[in-house]
């Protein structure tokens, strides 16, 4: 798989809410043969504390989907019966995801998707606070190493320690 990515970032401060413009349509697997369907877009909220990706009343609306099968699912407050769709999800700079299993719970709040870690195991997922403004990238698939903030800080400190050491002896 050849890798892609993104970086959402936000226009100033911090950010409350990890979110971004995607385009979601039905699974090109369960369109019948000569029916085109346009992606449509929403709202996506990442949600690390999320199992599973969900999708609102309005995406099942609009998009005309038709249930797949049925599954449990739980939120804080609310344990439910919930339709399963397959829909093609469309992350900025054409990362697509294929034939992703979504549920639609009854309330989503403020967003269309609730991308869950179904998705973002795929692959890597950051998020930086430099600077006062919040960053999240995503890549998949996943690279060939870790992101390890312990190695960065271990060099920093050594050429901080370098550097007060050098000004020392001047």
């Amino acid at each position: 798989m050849i890798p892609t990515a993104f970086t959402t970032k936000a226009a100033d401060g911090l950010l409350r809410e990890l979110s971004n413009q995607i385009l979601i349509s039905p699974s090109k697997k369960i369109i019948p043969a000569g029916q085109l369907t346009t992606p449509i877009t929403a709202k996506a909220v990442w949600d690390t504390g999320a199992t599973n990706t969900c999708i609102s009343a309005r995406i099942v609306s609009d998009l005309k989907l038709v249930p797949i099968s049925k599954t449990q699912i739980s939120s804080v407050n609310l344990v439910e019966i919930a339709n399963v769709y397959l829909v093609d999800i469309y992350l900025p700079n054409h990362v697509i995801i294929g034939d992703v299993q979504v549920s639609q719970p009854s309330n989503l709040n403020s967003c269309d998707v609730l991308i869950g870690m179904d998705l973002i195991r795929l692959g890597d997922f950051s998020i930086t606070n430099a600077d006062g403004k919040t960053w999240f990238s995503f890549r998949i698939p996943p690279a060939k190493k870790h992101i390890d903030y312990i190695n960065d800080v271990n060099i920093e400190n050594t050429l901080l320690a370098k550097k007060i050491k050098s000004s020392k002896q001047k």
